[in-house]
């Protein structure tokens, strides 16, 4: 119906559970390492997968936020990490306390840091071009990325690039 959900396949059980069910584009869902929850980037204004009113297609905002569900709970609760007028994106989590993620919060999307225990976001690269999508190298390593250049999508790696930076626009 036009809205992006979020499913949970178990191979060992040959089974698949359906997470989200509402109007609002949920994208780009990671395990949260160590834990049994999942990071992802949706569109709701609301805490709650359980959704009381109905929400017309024209009032939803290019606004995305990030939010974690623990698969293991029984509450129709998130736990919202973002909260911004931005689209927040392609979350990374490197730990239980650390996730990389892709914000256009300054006009151009450059990737981000959120430490969840001091519930703090730091810039980490500050480039003239908004990058498209990234990885992580092995150990936070290095960067790669992709960015337009001349209007033409282009691939980068940085072997050496310091993901522990704070970069100020």
């Amino acid at each position: 119906n036009g809205q992006s959900d979020i499913f949970l396949i178990s191979l060992r059980r040959n089974s698949i559970k359906r997470l989200t069910k509402d109007i609002y584009d949920d994208i780009n869902p990671k395990f949260i390492p160590g834990t049994s929850s999942i990071i992802f980037s949706s569109n709701r204004t609301s805490d709650s997968l359980k959704i009381e009113k109905k929400v017309n297609l024209e009032d939803l905002k290019d606004v995305y936020n990030l939010f974690v569900y623990s698969i293991d709970t029984t509450r129709n609760l998130l736990y919202r990490v973002t909260n911004t007028l931005s689209r927040n994106v392609n979350p990374t989590p490197t730990s239980t306390t650390e996730i990389y993620f892709i914000s256009n919060q300054q006009g151009i999307n450059n990737l981000y840091k959120f430490d969840i225990g001091r519930k703090l976001y730091t810039q980490v690269t500050n480039f003239r071009s908004s990058i498209q999508d990234y990885d992580l190298g092995p150990n936070k390593s290095g960067i790669s990325f992709t960015m337009l250049d001349n209007g033409i999508t282009s691939i980068y790696y940085y072997p050496n690039f310091n993901l522990n930076q704070n970069t100020f626009t």
